[in-house]
């Protein structure tokens, strides 16, 4: 990477090894290849929103895979959370159903050799690891990011802006070039507003709440061998994004009525689509 001048030449689209520690050294190490755009500084942890259009958040997804032209591997979706006064609620668990339906979306579903049907970021080590600090799964993360350096010359108490703003971060999507990520932002869109789910899964809350290592292992276990989603499950989930959508900004929604209603259409397709893969017509 720095043989290379990488570092140079991929610094727009935010270009940096990520090895799990460290996101920006001069050390040669081996790591992820990563590209962050919106990035500002990947040494100053400086950011801003590339987008609130989800139809060229799709665009830039897919436009940047075809680009380099790498083995992909997981794509990473932040969102800046409404308020930089209020403080997220972080070991909120997410509902059972919502994970069900979004793994169905984009947890990559897909049959074994042995013909069972499984979601394979439930199944791997992609997103679920057991390491010596314990159990953890990248689902999502809150996190505040800056989105200008700090002067500390001129001020010793900075503005809520230059505190840095809440993201919620969403890091189990695989990144394919057939998935939509424009209907799967907004999916993600709705349910942050309407739940505001908090992070996980975290060691600390897999250690420490029995209610997030149960969310967890009944997860990993459906995912093993996935059912099929009810009217009942689908619907809920769907019901959820849409009342998050329609109250976007400030109570109302932010994108035109017509497109939010297209999306759940969508989205109910896919998920309809789904459980044909685990049910497959005879």
């Amino acid at each position: 990477f720095t043989d290379f001048g990488l570092d140079a030449l991929t610094w727009k689209l935010g270009g940096h090894i990520d090895d799990h520690y460290v996101k920006s050294s001069p050390d040669q190490r081996r790591g992820f290849f990563e590209v962050a755009p919106g990035s500002l500084s990947i040494q100053e942890n400086l950011s801003k929103p590339l987008t609130d259009d989800p139809w060229l958040l799709n665009q830039f997804i897919h436009e940047t895979q075809r680009f380099y032209r790498i083995a992909p591997h997981s794509v990473h979706i932040s969102m800046q959370l409404r308020s930089s006064h209020h403080r997220p609620v972080r070991d909120k668990p997410p509902p059972l159903n919502a994970l069900k339906c979004l793994f169905a979306l984009a947890g990559d579903p897909a049959r074994q050799s042995s013909g069972q049907l499984v979601i394979n970021r439930l199944v791997s080590d992609e997103i679920i690891r057991s390491q010596d600090d314990g159990t953890s799964m990248m689902f999502t993360n809150i996190s505040r990011r800056h989105s200008k350096g700090a002067d500390e010359s001129y001020a010793a108490v900075r503005t809520a802006h230059e505190q840095g703003r809440y993201v919620q971060q969403f890091k189990f999507l695989r990144l394919s070039k057939n998935l939509n990520y424009e209907l799967i932002t907004m999916a993600l869109k709705g349910l942050q507003l309407s739940l505001a789910p908090g992070s996980f899964l975290t060691p600390w809350q897999y250690e420490t709440s029995r209610t997030h290592r149960k969310r967890f292992e009944e997860l990993v276990a459906w995912g093993a061998a996935p059912q099929a989603l009810s009217d009942e499950q689908i619907e809920g989930f769907l019901g959820t994004v849409y009342d998050g959508l329609m109250r976007e900004h400030r109570g109302k929604p932010a994108h035109n009525t017509a497109y939010i209603s297209w999306a759940i259409n969508q989205l109910r397709e896919l998920l309809v689509q789904f459980n044909a893969l685990v049910t497959p017509p005879h």
